[in-house]
């Protein structure tokens, strides 16, 4: 006998997204017992509130006795439960040779470039996975084992933002036993992919002998990890919440003083969010003690050809105020090819797919339907009152780069892309809500730095 309900540790999207009931949202579909399970939940759930459901499923030609059959049975699957299924099929093993990638990074490189162009294209600001409770331990024990701090003991996120919109994870509590147990009782039919079973990268490994002998230790070791997870990312989200308000009082310049009355872990925090992601722990010390002494213009290299300084006692980027000075003000038409701008950014422009899918040193790219745009594309820099329209609502930029976490030295040189309409595209912040496009040509844009 089937069951109904669904399972006590599924998570509506929504809820997860912090968006409407009834916002649309898109799957990425396998075929596996996992997004098997989360597609038939999906779907009760989307019938409760009236949200539209999407699935995409890519073919990575790698099987290649299963490839086929993996196809034919999502697109049964979505059709049986009248699901709307977008495919791609992307030859990863000669994109892994040709970008020197691994099998495994191109495949998930390919893969989220299509979900968020369907997002984009198709306007579904969600986007859910099957990771569940043991993918988390698994990911919990790579992290460990590579070392990391308190962000990658966090595990998987249950939401995290992308170029389309938000990824939610509905099923990251349920074990992989739950979601058997619930394939069983409910009827739900899945494929099972051959390659999970070899122990040939590290992920399968952990997977196929180390999590096994765990659970004997304790059974409950996927739960008990994602508790652990919970907490510490309650930890984190508060420690980054107090320096990001300490950096958003002092954009220009850090209060040496004020930076040093902070614990460890804020000050880090703090000198990561001001003078960015790319400082490695050499670098976060340096500064430490060039904020503790507070030496009249004395001073530390930075990467990226960047130095701080200390002025006034406080701390300066002093590369920022040269950035800003060249980039103060920037217009530049942008035509097709690469176009390079000031701040140390470029943007390609082309209207070939082929062509926009090899621009593989980007940092981010957005796929702009031709006939949304309004005469002139141009660049420019950010503007004191600077607003564009998303998901419905005119919204701040300054708040949204705020909110995107764009490190600050970034802000004022990011590329803002616009037509005669105003603001059309920003980079790491999406794409201008648009009229119904009615052709397939399209423009890519990329965006480049260094």
């Amino acid at each position: 006998m089937k069951k109904t309900n669904l399972p006590e540790r599924f998570t509506p999207p929504h809820l997860l997204a912090g968006m409407p009931a009834n916002t649309p949202i898109l799957l990425a579909f396998s075929g596996g017992p996992d997004s098997s399970a989360l597609l038939s939940m999906l779907k009760r759930s989307c019938d409760i509130h009236g949200a539209p459901l999407f699935a995409a499923h890519v073919d990575h030609l790698i099987r290649k006795e299963e490839h086929q059959r993996d196809l034919d049975f999502c697109k049964r699957t979505a059709e049986s439960l009248g699901v709307e299924l977008f495919t791609l099929t992307a030859d990863i093993p000669a994109t892994s040779q040709k970008t020197g990638e691994s099998l495994e990074l191109a495949a998930r490189r390919v893969r989220y470039d299509f979900f968020n162009k369907i997002m984009k294209e198709k306007g579904i600001p969600i986007l859910a996975t099957a990771h569940n409770a043991d993918d988390n331990l698994e990911t919990l024990l790579l992290n460990l084992t590579r070392g990391c701090g308190l962000r990658g003991l966090c595990g998987i996120p249950p939401c995290r933002e992308t170029d389309g919109g938000k990824i939610v994870r509905p099923i990251l509590g349920m074990t992989k036993a739950d979601i058997l147990t619930y394939c069983e009782e409910n009827g739900v039919e899945y494929v099972f992919d051959s390659t999970n079973a070899v122990a040939d990268c590290s992920r399968n490994i952990l997977r196929l002998n180390v999590l096994p002998e765990l659970k004997k230790i304790c059974g409950s070791a996927s739960e008990n990890a994602s508790r652990t997870c919970r907490s510490l990312r309650e930890d984190r989200e508060y420690l980054e919440g107090i320096a990001e308000d300490f950096v958003s009082q002092h954009r220009n310049a850090l209060p040496a003083k004020e930076l040093c009355a902070f614990p460890l872990p804020i000050r880090k925090r703090v000198l990561t969010l001001f003078f960015g992601s790319s400082l490695e722990e050499v670098h976060i010390f340096s500064l430490i003690n060039l904020a503790e002494k507070c030496k009249p213009h004395s001073s530390v290299s930075l990467p990226g050809n960047a130095r701080a300084t200390v002025e006034n006692g406080c701390l300066t980027l002093s590369a920022e105020e040269k950035i800003r000075e060249s980039a103060a003000g920037f217009y530049v038409r942008l035509n097709e090819g690469q176009t390079d701008l000031p701040g140390g950014f470029s943007l390609f422009l082309t209207n070939n797919v082929n062509v926009a899918e090899n621009v593989y040193n980007s940092i981010t790219s957005a796929s702009i339907p031709f006939d949304t745009i309004n005469g002139t594309l141009f660049a420019r820099n950010r503007r004191e009152g600077d607003r564009i329209r998303l998901g419905g609502m005119n919204r701040s930029v300054k708040k949204l780069m705020c909110d995107k976490k764009i490190p600050l030295r970034e802000r004022e040189v990011l590329p803002i892309i616009c037509d005669d309409d105003g603001i059309l595209f920003i980079p790491g912040i999406g794409i201008r809500d648009t009229r119904e496009k009615n052709s397939d040509r399209n423009i890519y844009i990329s965006l480049i730095k260094g």
